[in-house]
């Protein structure tokens, strides 16, 4: 308004103020039409309370505000696993401008499990497989310094998203997983990664492959504890899970190192949140973890597989948790390990990733015969 309209007494007058929501929708109201347009208003409608939201809305013109920002960040982390930031919204505050601004920064959902993290310049690919808890949060900042003649695939525990049945065995995992990434690679040789528990999954798949008379490229594995030493661990976190979805959070303290240790897979400040819709992020992230825990304590290894095994252990580990005697039980190929900086934890965060990629760009010019960058 170029004045305000003003009683006779020189007070605004309220009466004639337009109406914010009509002025709001002078424009061209474009709904959402892709999946991901869908999933964001989606969020957008829950946060603020509004309907309908078209994909030129500006958050701050629809009820915004510093709290349903970070609500709202939170949320679209944990759903999608990403890193989205507070000036990243604050720069892109309609709903095609954060799309436009995730897809550029190679962030692409394209099935149930299969993210693009990043696209590559040459054909090859890498398939990252995601640890107990299911997210791909994991490989974000490692993506940044794979070698740039791979695109960057990774595969996210079903569930995660949205409340579904989940997966009975970890072969319908490994089955679910083949399917989505023969979508964008048809044949093989695949070159497989996987994470800390994810490791078996990784072998199931493996299998998989090799039943079918499919080429495997590598199998390189990121820290991946034993099989028996995995499920150990496992237990402890499906105790953590089952006591984080008690109502009272204070008996958390009886697992207070494995609460920390989980502190990036599970964001144990949501417990803390009266928003339903990030309670209910977790509470899916709960139950795809208690699941994937289930799936992998009752899963036996039938046969040996041909593929060589590749072990990037952290250096800091000193309880023993990787070791190659394991794994050679489960391969008839070689057991090749490798070391990086870090712990478990750091070796995939800045500053420390950057030793890993370059460590795993090495690997795939050693197995893959390719000519690329460290």
């Amino acid at each position: 308004l170029e004045t305000l309209p003003l009683t006779s007494n020189g007070k605004i007058d309220r009466n004639k103020l337009p109406d914010i929501n009509q002025e709001a929708q002078r424009y061209e109201f474009l709904p959402p039409v892709t999946e991901l347009e869908k999933e964001l208003a989606e969020i957008w409608s829950n946060i603020l309370a509004v309907e309908r939201i078209g994909i030129q809305d500006n958050f701050f013109d629809l009820g915004g505000n510093s709290v349903k920002l970070l609500s709202m960040i939170s949320i679209i982390n944990n759903k999608f696993s990403v890193q989205l930031k507070f000036l990243d919204v604050f720069q892109n505050t309609t709903i095609v401008e954060l799309v436009k601004h995730l897809q550029t920064d190679g962030f692409s959902m394209l099935g149930d499990s299969l993210i693009k993290l990043r696209s590559g310049t040459g054909s090859k690919n890498i398939f990252f497989v995601h640890p107990l808890d299911g997210g791909v949060h994991w490989f974000l900042e490692l993506s940044k310094y794979i070698d740039r003649e791979y695109a960057v695939y990774a595969l996210q525990a079903k569930g995660l998203l949205e409340k579904t049945e989940l997966p009975q065995s970890v072969a319908e995992v490994a089955s679910s997983y083949l399917r989505e990434i023969k979508t964008v690679q048809e044949s093989g040789p695949y070159i497989l990664s996987a994470f800390c528990l994810g490791g078996m999954l990784g072998y199931e798949m493996l299998k998989q492959l090799e039943d079918s008379s499919t080429e495997v490229g590598s199998y390189i594995m990121l820290d991946s504890p034993s099989f028996k030493m995995g499920n150990k661990l496992g237990g402890q976190v499906y105790q953590l899970c089952t006591y984080l979805q008690k109502p009272k959070i204070g008996i958390l303290t009886r697992f207070k190192g494995a609460a920390l240790k989980l502190q990036n897979g599970l964001n144990l400040n949501l417990m803390k949140t009266k928003d339903p819709s990030e309670k209910d992020s977790l509470g899916l992230q709960i139950e795809v973890e208690k699941n994937m825990y289930y799936l992998l304590s009752t899963y036996k290894p039938d046969r040996l597989v041909n593929t060589d095994f590749i072990q990037i252990k952290a250096v800091e580990n000193a309880d023993k948790q990787v070791d190659s005697a394991a794994w050679s039980s489960l391969t008839s190929g070689e057991v090749v390990m490798y070391e990086t900086a870090g712990d478990h934890y750091s070796m995939l965060e800045e500053p420390l990733v950057k030793e890993t990629g370059i460590l795993i760009n090495r690997i795939l010019l050693q197995h893959n015969n390719l000519e690329g960058t460290e």
